[in-house]
């Protein structure tokens, strides 16, 4: 039987956003230190947006800086249609200046069932990103997030549905370079969780860190923030938890998940609100890195919150 060992951190809050029209919410958000600025990337769209219907479905992506209890647009960066549930993680490039990795989930409506896809690009910065040039696209598959390790190789964790996946489980590789994640996506093999088969887990942001050892040893290890989803006939069930996973030993061993937030950790939403449905949701957006004490999420699909956690 797993362990599961619960963090108590105290009440976290929900952030005012600025700067979106009348009737739209932000959620699900993903945060990037660029040269030691905070930046928050959200999930924007209107509150009867649903995948489900064409003609509701508007998500879009914007970025934010955090002032206070606030977030307020960043002028002059470049807004992402059609696109949800928005990550990122910095890579060394070939030059080895830093590259910043944005992804996001896109639906296509192109075939008479939709397709969900993750999008991948890749710039310098947020300010230079390509709406319009993703790297790679990512067929039947969301929450795909990429670490890269000390030895320049890239981690990739994935969220298959199907076989031994259904729900949703974790399928983790390591690639030699980010423009073979289409091919290598498909092969990857599930991590091991006690969970019940009922319940999906999905990774939401990914990073190296050091661990030292009790005989002196530092290990590279990747921190991942999760969250693991149950449903029943009223509601969604979405909690954040947490995990170290040693690269080079991936698959040996059933991974301990450390619970980092439930939706009792963010006061009540009084605003805009899909509904009884979504009021125990929270969709974990990360700290940005492992210097990071601020712990963002989604909460009831409809807000963002934000709590100290330790790392």
């Amino acid at each position: 039987m797993i362990q599961i060992f619960c963090y108590i951190e105290p009440m976290g809050s929900l952030l005012e956003v600025h700067g979106i029209k009348s009737g739209e919410i932000a959620y699900n958000p993903a945060v990037i230190i660029q040269k030691n600025i905070k930046i928050i990337a959200a999930r924007v769209e209107s509150l009867d947006s649903h995948w489900l219907d064409p003609e509701l479905y508007d998500p879009h992506v914007i970025f934010f800086t955090q002032h206070n209890n606030v977030l307020i647009p960043i002028p002059d960066t470049p807004v992402f249609h059609k696109l949800e549930d928005p990550w990122a993680t910095w890579l060394s490039g070939s030059n080895g200046k830093p590259q910043l990795l944005f992804g996001g989930v896109k639906v296509d409506f192109n075939d008479k069932t939709p397709v969900i896809t993750t999008q991948l690009y890749l710039a310098p910065s947020v300010q230079e990103l390509d709406v319009d040039n993703p790297i790679a696209k990512i067929l039947y598959m969301k929450d795909v997030r990429v670490s890269q390790l000390q030895t320049g190789k890239i981690a990739v964790f994935t969220r298959p549905t199907e076989g031994k996946a259904y729900p949703g489980r974790i399928g983790f590789t390591i690639i030699n370079n980010i423009q073979d994640i289409e091919k290598t996506v498909v092969d990857a093999e599930l991590l091991k969780f006690d969970l019940d088969e009922n319940a999906k887990i999905g990774a939401n942001e990914a990073y190296s860190i050091k661990k030292t050892e009790s005989i002196g040893t530092v290990k590279e290890l990747v921190n991942v923030f999760c969250h693991v989803a149950t449903t029943d006939p009223r509601k969604l069930h979405y909690a954040g938890y947490k995990f170290e996973l040693d690269p080079n030993h991936p698959y040996d061993d059933i991974i301990t998940l450390h619970k980092i937030a439930d939706r009792s950790n963010f006061p009540i939403n009084n605003k805009s609100s899909k509904g009884e449905r979504y009021d125990d949701v929270i969709f974990p957006g990360g700290t940005g890195g492992p210097k990071e004490t601020q712990y963002f999420a989604g909460v009831e699909d409809a807000r963002i919150g934000v709590m100290d956690v330790k790392t």
